[in-house]
C-alpha cells in the first residue's frame, strides 16, 4: 500500500510539474509546435464547416452552375 501511495504522490507531483510547464512553457519547442498544430486544426475546422459563408458558397455554386 505504501508503494502505491508513493506512486500516486509521485504521479501528482509530476502532473503538477507538467501543468506548470504547459502554463509557462517558453522554451518548450514541442509545446509551441503542438500549439501551432492546435490553432491550425481549429482554423481548418472553421474553414471546412463555416456557418455563414456556407450559404454564400452554395449560392455562388448555383449561380456558376446556371452560367
Amino acid at each position: 500500500n505504501q508503494d502505491m501511495d508513493q506512486l500516486f504522490l509521485t504521479r501528482d507531483k509530476l502532473l503538477a510539474q507538467l501543468n506548470e510547464i504547459s502554463n509557462t512553457g517558453d522554451n518548450d519547442e514541442d509545446l509551441s509546435s503542438s500549439h501551432d498544430k492546435q490553432s491550425l486544426s481549429k482554423n481548418y475546422s472553421n474553414e471546412t464547416k463555416p456557418t455563414n459563408s456556407q450559404d454564400d458558397e452554395g449560392e455562388e455554386g448555383e449561380i456558376s452552375e446556371s452560367d
